[in-house]
């Protein structure tokens, strides 16, 4: 008899929870589990990606709907209607719904996935956030760090929380060409949403410090601060070096062409984009969030400290100018990432938490 698993999600939005939650609909075996996906406010540009696998979809949409609580009104009859025996949540908008249903629901069995660190969110949300998982019947975290900041922020014991690291499809990433820094100028990139704690503005203050010609930068994603790092581009005078892609479909090619990936991040959970990159045999330098539990410094990547333009210029400079070293580098990440970070290792140890719930 197969369960049903019900992900809520906030958006169909092309972050690192979302498509962890993809990973799930893709990769859950259907002999004996039924997925199902809802967004709690809103659609959006990874919604296709999903309706090509074979999960049930539930399409909350504030604009659409009338707003959360019609959401919240249209997902209650969703769950009366499919029954299901887990509802597995997803950031904080995820967990909020999921402590309402748990409320109208409280045999069905709630899980909480932590997918970050958010010690900038201010007292009180982390105090709401607090009250809402004391109701969840399991916590999730994707890393130690993630693990540790529960414990911390919403105080709760370690044995309440289990750490399951994140993991990628590896087989999407693995023939990549690796052909690395062949010619100038060298190609740079950055993957994630276009907001502050991807840590952007600082790394374009330090490309601003490197001789023009030598590199051309490429941001993929997209989101509120494009203008802003547009015009700070601009007033650095390097505009004409940065190319805005915004979200694609199509990473691992785009990928096949960069030399090297930069994740400024100011804080992360275990990032996906990380290990993507160096499992597509890209040299990786990252933030020490960006890098915890994935990159190990001049072995398998490098890292620099967050909200640093000068200790990434130097990292920079260092790069461009030791490609051999880079290129050894990415090796050695492309060679871990393949062996510790594929989903299905993931994948098997949230089916044991599923199936020690349901027993």
């Amino acid at each position: 008899m197969t369960q049903k698993i019900l992900h809520i999600i906030p958006r169909f939005y092309p972050g690192g929870a979302e498509r962890l939650v993809l990973e799930y609909a893709t990769h859950l075996d259907p002999t004996m589990y039924e997925v199902h996906v809802a967004s709690c406010v809103d659609d959006g540009t990874l919604l296709p990606a999903f309706e090509q696998t074979e999960v049930h979809l539930f399409v909350g949409s504030k604009h659409k709907q009338g707003g959360r609580l019609a959401i919240l009104r249209d997902l209650k009859k969703y769950v009366r209607e499919i029954r299901p025996d887990i509802i597995h949540t997803h950031l904080m908008s995820g967990d909020t719904v999921g402590y309402l249903l748990k409320r109208t629901f409280p045999s069905i069995t709630w899980i909480s996935t932590l997918h970050n660190t958010e010690y900038d969110r201010p007292w009180y949300y982390r105090a709401v956030w607090r009250f809402i998982l004391q109701r969840a019947d399991k916590i999730v975290a994707v890393s130690d760090g993630v693990k540790t900041y529960a414990e911390k922020t919403f105080h709760m014991l370690p044995e309440r929380i289990i750490m399951i690291p994140n993991g990628i499809d590896t087989a999407r990433w693995k023939h990549i060409d690796t052909k690395l820094f062949a010619n100038i100028p060298y190609q740079l990139a950055t993957i994630g949403r276009l907001e502050e704690q991807k840590g952007h503005t600082y790394l374009l203050d330090a490309l601003a410090s490197l001789p023009e010609q030598n590199w051309e930068y490429h941001l993929y994603g997209d989101g509120s601060l494009r203008d802003n790092l547009s015009k700070q581009a601009q007033d650095l005078g390097i505009a004409s070096n940065i190319c805005m892609h915004g979200n694609v479909d199509n990473l691992p090619e785009e990928l096949a062409t960069i030399d090297l990936v930069i994740q400024p991040s100011l804080w992360e959970g275990m990032s996906l984009t990380v290990m993507e990159a160096i499992a597509a045999g890209k040299p990786v330098l990252a933030t020490f969030p960006a890098a915890e539990g994935i990159l190990e410094d001049t072995n398998t990547g490098y890292i620099v400290s967050p909200a640093d333009p000068q200790m990434l210029r130097v990292a920079l400079e260092r790069i461009l100018s030791h490609t051999d070293e880079a290129i050894q580098i990415a090796k050695a990440g492309r060679k871990k990432a393949l062996k510790d970070f594929d989903i299905n290792k993931h994948i098997e140890r949230i089916e044991k938490i599923y199936h020690s719930v349901l027993l």
